[in-house]
């Protein structure tokens, strides 16, 4: 397992820095289209320098506390730990893409929370249940908005925030 420390230098590397609240970080690994291990892989466009197609594997939040959103995700999504280093870095399987939880660095810990200020949303796809899942959230104390529907899509919908005002999305499919 890779120290927070180490993937925070290569986060640095790539020119990714911690912000206030939750700076969102993506972290992709190459898979080669026909491996049976990875059958969601996307070919490489015939224009493309890369010799190998890349696929989204990890989506990695900076957060203030850590296990504070590894509970909040668990509890309320049932995603399993895969990884962990005690209040610096969590990994939970969330379906083929792992969600990362990384502590921000000691500039930013001591910082005001801004909830709803990210351009970024998790989204969460239910097969059923939405409805019950936004009540259930709502009764446990989770900011949930109504559920919402637009003419020609064929989902229900229904934002929330966690804990650290991180938004995220229910989607059911109709």
């Amino acid at each position: 397992m890779r120290k927070p420390a180490a993937l925070a230098d290569r986060a640095a590397a790539c020119g990714l820095r911690p912000v206030a609240r939750g700076a969102l970080a993506i972290v992709h690994a190459s898979k080669i289209a026909d491996n049976p291990d990875n059958p969601g892989a996307l070919p490489v466009p015939p224009d493309s320098e890369l010799s190998m197609p890349v696929v989204m594997s990890r989506l990695l939040l900076y957060v203030r506390d850590v296990a504070l959103l590894k509970s909040f995700y668990q509890t309320h999504f049932g995603f399993p730990l895969s990884e962990e280093s005690e209040n610096e870095w969590a990994v939970l399987k969330a379906g083929a893409i792992e969600l990362a939880l990384h502590r921000v660095g000691e500039p930013w810990r001591e910082r005001p929370v801004h909830t709803s200020t990210s351009n970024a949303k998790i989204v969460f796809s239910l097969d059923s249940g939405l409805t019950e899942l936004r009540e259930k959230l709502v009764r446990a104390g989770v900011r949930m908005r109504d559920v919402k529907r637009y003419e020609g899509f064929a989902q229900l919908l229904c934002d929330g925030e966690d804990p650290e005002g991180n938004v995220f999305q229910l989607s059911q499919a109709d």
